[in-house]
């Protein structure tokens, strides 16, 4: 049940923050549907990753300092259910942007 609550609360918030967005600087909210998916799920990616390119730099800075060996980290992803509903909504939200704008798109 926890995992299906994440599952659906996580694109329901992206959405009430683009629709929050989209009101504030008066744009309409399919403006920023797909750019806001998208932004979501890089920063949930980036933030539940860990070994990366700023965990390699912080650790060659430390044994830069100190003389120190520090023990390289390999690059994990940490999935969750959270992250599988940004993405979901991003590709939702592709779709239904491509659509409501296919006579830009394929002229």
């Amino acid at each position: 049940m926890k995992k299906i609550l994440s599952f659906l609360i996580g694109p329901l918030i992206i959405a009430i923050i683009t629709y929050l967005i989209s009101s504030k600087f008066q744009m309409k909210f399919i403006d920023l549907f797909f750019m806001m998916g998208l932004i979501a799920s890089v920063l949930i990616y980036f933030f539940s990753s860990s070994g990366g390119l700023i965990s390699k730099h912080t650790n060659r800075q430390i044994q830069g300092q100190t003389g120190l060996k520090v023990k390289q980290d390999e690059n994990k992803f940490h999935s969750s259910f959270f992250f599988y509903g940004s993405a979901l909504y991003t590709v939702v939200s592709l779709i239904v942007t491509v659509i409501y704008y296919k006579d830009y798109f394929f002229k």
